[in-house]
This record gives C-alpha cells, sequence and structure tokens, in this order.
C-alpha cells in the first residue's frame, strides 16, 4: 500500500507500481513478475551474500546508533552495506553463498564516513590514523604531528573545534558491540 511520508513523498507500492526514495528521489517501477524470473545458482548464492551483508549491516547499525545517532546521510546503510559485501567479496577462496566479513577484508571498513554531507574534510588535513593491535590485544594508534593553524582550515566564525576519533570492537559471532571507546580532543 503506497502511502505519503514525512516528507510528503509517495512510498510504497499501488497496483502494479513501486514507489521507493533513492537519494532523496522517488523512483517508480513496475513489480516485477516473479513467476516469468528465475534464478540460477549463482545468483541465487551471490543473494545469499548480499542478505548475510544486509544483516551485518542491520547489527552494525544497531551497535553504532549510541556513537552515531541523526550525525550520518541518508545513504549511508545502503553505502555501508556495499561497503561490507565489498569486503566480503576479497576471500576468493570461498565460494558463492558462504561469504563473511571476518573472513574477508574488514579492513574496507576503517575510515567509512558515516556523514557525507559533513565538510570535515573539507576543512581538516587529517584523515589518516595508523592503528595497532599489541598482543594483549590492546589498540595503539597514533595521529600525524597536529598543529591546528596547519592543519585546519578555518571559517570565520568558528571559536574552537573538536577532533574525535570513535573505535569500536565486535564480537565475531554476532557483531554486536564489545568495547566502545570515543575520544575528543579540542582544539
Amino acid at each position: 500500500m503506497a502511502h505519503l511520508n514525512e516528507n510528503n513523498q509517495l512510498v510504497g507500492s499501488l497496483g502494479n507500481l513501486i514507489f521507493r526514495i533513492v537519494k532523496g528521489k522517488v523512483i517508480v517501477q513496475t513489480k516485477p513478475d516473479y513467476a516469468k524470473l528465475k534464478q540460477t545458482k549463482s545468483t541465487q548464492k551471490s543473494a545469499t551474500d548480499f542478505g548475510r551483508a544486509s544483516t551485518v549491516t542491520q547489527k552494525f547499525n544497531a551497535g553504532l546508533q549510541e556513537i552515531v545517532q541523526g550525525y550520518h546521510s541518508p545513504d549511508m546503510y545502503n553505502r555501508m552495506r556495499s561497503k561490507i559485501l565489498q569486503g566480503m567479496r576479497t576471500h576468493t577462496s570461498l565460494p558463492l553463498g558462504e561469504k563473511n566479513l571476518w573472513d574477508g577484508t574488514p579492513e574496507l571498513l576503517e575510515g567509512f564516513e558515516f556523514n557525507h554531507e559533513s565538510q570535515y574534510k573539507d576543512f581538516s588535513d587529517l584523515w589518516v590514523v595508523n592503528w595497532q593491535l599489541d598482543v594483549e590485544n590492546r589498540v595503539h594508534f597514533q595521529q600525524k604531528a597536529f598543529v591546528p593553524k596547519t592543519h585546519l582550515h578555518w571559517l570565520p566564525f568558528t571559536g574552537r573545534l573538536e577532533v574525535a576519533y570513535w573505535i569500536g570492537a565486535f564480537h565475531k559471532k554476532d557483531y554486536k558491540p564489545t568495547q566502545q571507546h570515543f575520544i575528543k580532543l579540542e582544539v
């Protein structure tokens, strides 16, 4: 059933049409005729991997809401799912339908930008964080030398700024956060 959302955009289905929002625009598509559509074994296995990536993204998203809250762009979920699926697919020795993030390349999520609408990259040269895990499973990270007058591009109305890092660790089995640490440095 189609309805108007909070932005007065039509979403849902009406007859043979589906209304959905992609990047802020209403997209209208016809419903596929599943009776005529046949999936091959390969596409079924790919769909299984996509479903697993969606589940992992949902679990990450639930764990991140405490930190991210409303500070993310509308397309964050889809971008994160694409990044997770990409990380899963890097492990080429696992067959389709059996891929998972931890056996792939979870490092691809490092530096993931939750808010594409943020202007952080436009105003700061600080982007790369070097981190290492020691033998006791403690995380150590280093930031290159930080000189506010050099590394930050100040706006005329800006009087102070906080540089923030969020570090999270997740269970391999259910992706629930095991430990989170939020660091803020005022400059």
